[in-house]
């Protein structure tokens, strides 16, 4: 599928096939040493495109994703100021790369990323406003709005810390030491925006919600782990995801 490597290239492990079935893409420095770019090939074969502009020199395409329906690469580049990683989306047959985030404030960087199941948002992690500050932002995949920011204004010292997206493409959650530095709780937001819930209940001092949870499969509720009773016992709760009472789902535990 790749055209001929020059010596010393190669195509990285994170290639994938879109959902359509018709198209690989991967990574590979096949112009210059080091450089990774990003190509589409059709799956029987045939001429690879690359997908990515040029980069600028030390730039590289650092990761990618493609949308559920097949149609769409989105990629983390220092495409354009080398050594600020941003964020792109351009058709898997090729065109122009539209950048999805708003200008990046010095020494920002795109994080992470996600695209929803409808194919239709990219919600990502970016210290876009304030460098070392990392908010939550949603956008459409095509570029045709601005960015929305989902969380609320952080406490000094505060970051969102990961994030997920509803099964059905409506709400998002996420992890931030938003109202307390250091205390990392749970919250909900519209995928479009608007006011985020905490879906925990309050925490003490140094207690926080785990990095694991997870989403109904039907959009329904939050599972969540948090040391919400005894300072480090993460005990399993669940919570509707829309707000509400968070229910223990595991018997009492004793300290110790």
């Amino acid at each position: 599928l790749n055209p001929s490597l020059p010596c010393d290239s190669y195509i990285q492990r994170d290639y994938k096939i879109n959902a359509l079935s018709n198209r690989v893409v991967f990574r590979c420095d096949i112009d210059t040493d080091g450089a990774y770019e990003l190509y589409s090939v059709p799956i029987t074969g045939g001429s690879a495109m690359k997908l990515n502009d040029s980069l600028v020199s030390g730039g590289s395409v650092v990761s990618f994703k493609l949308s559920p329906d097949g149609t769409t690469a989105v990629y983390r580049a220092d495409q354009d100021t080398d050594e600020t990683i941003e964020l792109y989306a351009v058709p898997i047959t090729g065109g122009t790369p539209i950048k999805l985030n708003d200008s990046l404030v010095s020494g920002g960087d795109v994080e992470s990323f996600k695209i929803s199941g409808d194919s239709n948002r990219v919600v990502y992690r970016a210290d876009q406003d304030t460098d070392a500050e990392v908010e939550l932002f949603s956008v459409p995949i095509t570029g045709a709005a601005s960015p929305v920011q989902l969380n609320w204004v952080l406490v000094s010292g505060g970051n969102v810390a990961s994030f997920d997206i509803s099964g059905d493409s409506a709400r998002v959650i996420y992890r931030a030491d938003q109202d307390t530095d250091e205390t990392i709780e749970l919250y909900s937001v519209g995928i479009t925006g608007g006011t985020p819930v905490k879906l925990n209940s309050p925490l003490s001092s140094g207690r926080d919600v785990y990095y694991k949870y997870h989403i109904s499969p039907d959009s329904s509720r939050v599972v969540f782990q948090a040391d919400h009773d005894i300072d480090d016992v993460f005990e399993i709760y669940s919570v509707p995801i829309n707000s509400g009472t968070a229910v223990k789902l595991n018997p009492a535990v004793v300290s110790g």
